[in-house]
């Protein structure tokens, strides 16, 4: 019979597989983290550079952001620049 004013035994210790499970999840929730950081900033950075596109087209086709179309209505060639 036990003692009702002993102290409890100490539960024991977890093994060893357990603690290299949780290092390898550790290390695979860092490797993703830094995975996602890079492509966010990947992201940003060719978001932010857009305004350079803009030097891509010749002179002239590019007006305030919208094309200098000359006719409406598509010709025979469906060629939208006229």
């Amino acid at each position: 019979m036990s003692n009702l004013f002993s102290r409890p035994s100490p539960p024991p210790p977890p093994p060893p597989e357990i603690e290299e499970n949780l290092d390898q999840q550790e290390a695979a929730v860092t490797r993703e983290e830094q995975e996602t950081g890079r492509r966010i900033r990947a992201r940003n950075r060719s978001r932010r550079g857009a305004g350079m596109r803009s030097n891509l087209m010749a002179p002239g086709v590019v007006v305030d952001g919208s094309r200098d179309v000359l006719q409406s209505n598509l010709g025979a060639g469906r060629n939208p620049r006229g």
